[in-house]
């Protein structure tokens, strides 16, 4: 199926949730993507919490770099014996899998829609199901609120064997969001007590320079090695971002913000020094999940679910 391209603010796709003082500009068709989050402040001004471009061209909407990609039923790059972008299921196959897997340039159908949100169902078409070749139901759920959103993730099982998956979330942040600051006025909070990376093999190991003297750490957005920076086993399930002086953070918080799986992880990542956004994303395993065995299982006839909020403290 043809992807979405040449997006602009008209597009009849995207549609807007007001709440509050806050904006949110969805398309839940194409990717269940939400586009952005902006917020009305006084005197006619504006913040940008989720940053969208303003120009996306005749890119393909899962190459916008914006908003905030699904990324299911895996995480990052899978790799198969030194092969990227490869996979093993439980059978014994190997199968190819695009990166970020199959929903982010995927079609949805809603099939629940309200003044607070929306719920949009995944519809594979061939090229998914050949990646992901299981009976199941995918599920992703926004509920807007005047200074936060909850994303939800489900998944049903309607085949006979157990399936993974280890979905994520794609945030783009703006960063930074004060126009006289720089990123080495920001600060992110993470109660990590483990960071990797991840090698062109698909192999995790530790990186070496995250050595956190105390939890939750406080690392720069200007430091060069969070790029690419995947933590593990938190101390809890809330991270914090924002500037130096504690005012105006952006609070990610997994489920209920109590100690996650020790697999669930964190990725920080930005494309350039230049680039208007920082990603932080929370993610249910690490990148190459079904190669590290760090996935989790939903038995059949189950559903199970994955809850991210995002809010300003």
């Amino acid at each position: 199926m043809p992807e979405l391209t040449g997006i602009t603010s008209q597009h009849p796709a995207i549609q807007s949730w007001e709440v509050g003082p806050s904006r949110f500009r969805v398309l839940p068709e194409y990717g269940a993507r939400l586009m952005d989050w902006r917020i009305a402040l006084p005197r006619s001004a504006e913040r940008t919490v989720i940053y969208w471009p303003e120009d996306t061209g005749s890119v393909p909407l899962s190459e916008v770099r914006g908003g905030n990609p699904i990324l299911f039923p895996f995480s990052g790059r899978c790799t198969h014996e030194g092969s990227g972008h490869r996979w093993k299921t439980p059978d014994g196959t190997v199968r190819d899998i695009p990166m970020h897997g199959i929903a982010r340039q995927g079609r949805f159908q809603v099939v629940e829609t309200d003044g607070s949100g929306f719920v949009a169902e995944f519809h594979p078409d061939d090229d998914a199901l050949a990646s992901y070749p299981f009976a199941h139901t995918f599920r992703v759920s926004y509920r807007f609120s005047e200074l936060a959103f909850t994303a939800t993730f489900t998944l049903e099982n309607q085949d006979r064997l157990p399936i993974p998956w280890a979905a994520g979330h794609h945030f783009y942040f703006q960063l930074p969001w004060h126009p006289e600051s720089g990123r080495e006025h920001y600060r992110i909070l993470v109660p990590s007590k483990h960071a990797v990376r991840l090698s062109r093999d698909g192999v995790l190991t530790r990186d070496p320079e995250y050595v956190p003297e105390a939890l939750p750490a406080d690392l720069s957005f200007a430091d060069p090695a969070q790029i690419n920076r995947i933590f593990m086993k938190w101390r809890s399930g809330i991270i914090r971002f924002g500037p130096r002086n504690g005012e105006e953070d952006v609070v990610v918080q997994i489920g209920e913000g109590g100690k996650p799986s020790p697999i669930v992880s964190l990725v920080t990542w930005t494309e350039s020094p230049e680039s208007p956004f920082y990603c932080v994303e929370p993610w249910m395993g690490p990148p190459n999940a079904p190669g590290t065995g760090k996935v989790h299982w939903v038995r059949p006839g189950a559903t199970a679910a994955f809850d991210v909020t995002v809010r300003l403290a």
